[in-house]
């Protein structure tokens, strides 16, 4: 993109999902991660249209957050009839 060309902070973002979004350039998985983590934390667990709501961002970009955090391990998935929520990941709090 031209984001780097006009020396614009900002980075056009491909999610797996083929979802794309802009994000300031020094944005990692890892600086999202931490931030969905302890936001699903305070709260126990989260849908992505939770976190759309906390974020001010689209219920589509927050589930892919929620994903991305869940793809490192941050998170576990509960899909049932109500829906898909997310937690915290116990089983990685539980190893130190």
């Amino acid at each position: 993109a031209l984001f780097g060309t006009v020396s614009v902070p900002l980075s056009l973002r491909t999610f797996d999902s083929g979802v794309k979004a802009i994000q300031a350039a020094d944005q990692s998985d890892e600086v999202m991660a931490e931030r969905v983590c302890t936001l699903v934390s305070n709260a126990k667990h989260m849908s992505a249209s939770q976190l759309a709501q906390q974020e001010d961002v689209s219920v589509t970009l927050a589930r892919e957050m929620l994903l991305v955090t869940e793809r490192l391990g941050r998170l576990c998935r509960d899909d049932a009839v109500e829906g898909l929520a997310f937690y915290p990941n116990r089983f990685l709090a539980d190893e130190g």
